[in-house]
């Protein structure tokens, strides 16, 4: 009795439709797979969403595949109705109509593998209102606010290059290593996309290669949590930690709780549509830039296309327009260091609020560094009286940095301390505690709280 119950599990799955990995095990779905794999169409990301498209549909209709492909014989009628009922139910639920209709081809795509041709057009795609081009300030803000070195340098590779996130997880530091030690910029990176079978060169830029060199080096120094790690040829550039592969799955996951940080929801997919808008609106030919990001290119251009000598110098005169750095005038430099002069100093958030005030309201330089000034003069008298009206018992043992954080009460306050350090320093701030914040122009800043 108990194997009869076993079998009649595997025949009928658990529950309707089946469970999704159960579908390999019919010969109809390997078949179909394998096909397609035969073909040059079938990357591992595209079978498991084959099999999942397949999976719903199935669950839809009650059926499994053998179900489907005999009824789609039998009765093709009842087939479409209920391929179009999917679609019906599914908009009512509020499913996007892009999914609805990858689902209903994938599903054509499976009976016509299994010979059977149904006789019916797939649901039309209405553009998406969300489907927007990225925008460069979108992508600082994030870099701002991101606290992993190896998402920041992650976003930075794929803004550069436009290439598809898998094909940058699976490159390792043998494909850059040579380029990225002799201090070339741009770096050139050939590889073979997994998903086209397609064999192209792309190039990461100045921000890829500032923020790679940031997160190796973290790499291989360790922290207080991370071991150092040594990183050979055939180590991945991007990894979990102990070195094992990165997954586009966990990726995305930490991005998205990034995003959520820095106030800027954006997919990381996003990056590969900015990298293609921008480089064709600097003029670059778009050939050359579906070439960079791995296209498989139409067979009437591929026979005639050939990949320019100078792909770097048309690369680096069309960057601008993806650059992490803001081009700003020296006036307006001026101004920032004034602000992180503040920040450093650990002025008060009111304080470095109504200094940032004074500067965007069209004060000159002279006039805001006398409002420095003049701050920096409050906030000595502000601690020198905080410290004269504590007991003379307390004022003995007040000292330096504790002087700051007395109160008239005797109550302590949190104090965050930014510090502007050299960049060949920044591993030896991690390991004192210190935590990275952002990339000035040859030095870090990192951050402190006690």
């Amino acid at each position: 009795m108990k194997a009869v119950l076993v079998q009649r599990g595997r025949a009928e799955g658990e529950g309707p439709g089946g469970r999704r990995s159960d579908l390999e095990g019919f010969d109809c779905v390997r078949d179909w797979l394998l096909s397609v794999a035969a073909r040059g169409t079938g990357s591992p990301q595209t079978r498991e969403v084959y099999l999942d498209r397949l999976h719903y549909f199935l669950k839809f209709s009650r059926l499994d595949p053998v179900r489907l492909i005999d009824l789609a014989k039998s009765n093709p009628a009842r087939v479409k109705r209920l391929l179009n009922s999917m679609v019906v139910e599914w908009e009512k639920k509020g499913r996007s109509r892009q999914h609805t209709s990858s689902t209903f081809r994938t599903v054509m795509a499976f009976l016509k593998e299994n010979e059977v041709l149904l006789n019916v057009r797939s649901p039309k795609v209405f553009p998406s209102g969300k489907r927007r081009t990225l925008k460069i300030d979108e992508v600082r803000r994030s870099m701002k606010f991101c606290r992993s070195l190896r998402l920041r340098a992650f976003v930075a590779c794929m803004k550069d290059c436009g290439m598809a996130p898998v094909d940058i997880l699976k490159l390792r530091y043998g494909d850059v290593r040579k380029e990225l030690e002799a201090g070339r910029v741009p770096v050139k990176v050939s590889i073979l996309r997994n998903k086209t079978r397609v064999e192209f060169e792309s190039f990461l830029g100045p921000d890829a290669v500032e923020y790679l060199g940031y997160y190796l080096d973290a790499r291989r120094t360790g922290t207080d949590k991370i071991p150092p790690e040594k990183i050979g040829d055939r180590s991945f550039l991007f990894a979990l930690e102990g070195g094992d592969q990165l997954t586009y799955d966990a990726l995305k996951s930490q991005h998205w709780r990034e995003s959520k940080i820095a106030k800027v929801e954006w997919q990381i997919y996003d990056l590969r549509r900015f990298f293609s808008t921008n480089m064709k609106a600097a003029g670059v030919n778009d050939t050359l830039v579906e070439y960079w990001m791995g296209h498989k290119l139409p067979s009437s251009i591929d026979g005639y296309f050939f990949s320019p000598e100078n792909q770097e110098q048309i690369y680096m005169g069309a960057y601008p327009r993806i650059s992490l750095k803001e081009e700003r005038s020296p006036e307006d430099l001026r101004r920032q260091q004034l602000l992180d002069t503040a920040r450093m100093l650990s002025f008060s958030p009111e304080l470095i609020e109504k200094i940032k005030e004074d500067i965007h309201a069209g004060q000159t330089i002279e006039e805001a560094t006398e409002r420095l000034g003049r701050s920096l003069d409050e906030r000595v008298r502000e601690v020198a009286e905080r410290f004269l009206a504590l007991p003379e018992g307390r004022r003995e043992s007040v000292r330096g940095s504790a002087m700051e954080k007395a109160r008239a009460g005797g109550e302590k306050e949190k104090v965050v301390q930014d510090m502007v350090v050299p960049k060949k320093d920044l591993q030896k701030y991690l390991r004192r505690g210190w935590t990275f914040v952002s990339a000035l122009d040859g030095d870090v800043i990192v951050r402190r709280s006690s």
